[in-house]
Formats: structure tokens, sequence, C-alpha cells
């Protein structure tokens, strides 16, 4: 059990380090967003949408004009029901 807690600390350490590097190349006004809405949404802060036009954090629908803009991915964009940051899912 010790071996396994000891991977699992070793690979944790490992995903903090690269997430750690890759939030240092965000604007800082973005990064700040971010954190609070981790904080206010049990530590999700990014939901997808797919085809079906839902958000994956709230289950509420987008409107077609904000799927258009989210598809084209031209800025960042948050759910105006829930304020999670969105990104568009192709379908599988």
């Amino acid at each position: 059990m010790r071996k396994k807690l000891a991977a699992v600390e070793k690979e944790l350490a490992a995903l903090r380090a690269d997430r750690n590097s890759r939030a240092r190349e965000l604007p800082r006004p973005l990064l700040a967003d971010y954190e609070k809405i981790l904080k206010a949404r049990s530590g999700i802060a990014v939901a997808s949408v797919n085809a079906s036009a839902i958000c994956g954090g709230c289950r509420m629908a987008i409107r077609p004009q904000a799927i258009q803009e989210l598809k084209a991915a031209q800025a960042p964009m948050i759910c105006e029901n829930c304020g999670r940051y969105l990104y568009w899912q192709e379908s599988a």
C-alpha cells in the first residue's frame, strides 16, 4: 500500500509541476479568473460543449451564436449560467 501511495504522490507532484509551468504562460488576469472559478465551482473551472449545445458543467443550453463563437475559438468563453470556461468538443 505504501508503494502505491508513493507512486501516486510522485505522479501528483509531476502533474502539479506541469500545471505550474503551463500556468506561468497564461496572462495574470486569466489565471486569476480561472483560480476564482475553480474555488467557486468545486474544483471544476472548465466545461466542454458538444453538438448537443449543452454546458458540460451546469447542463444548461448554450445560445446558437455563442456556439458559433466557441467553435471559432477566438477568445476564452464563459458559460452565461455557471461561469465556467467553455471549450468545444467534437463528437466522437
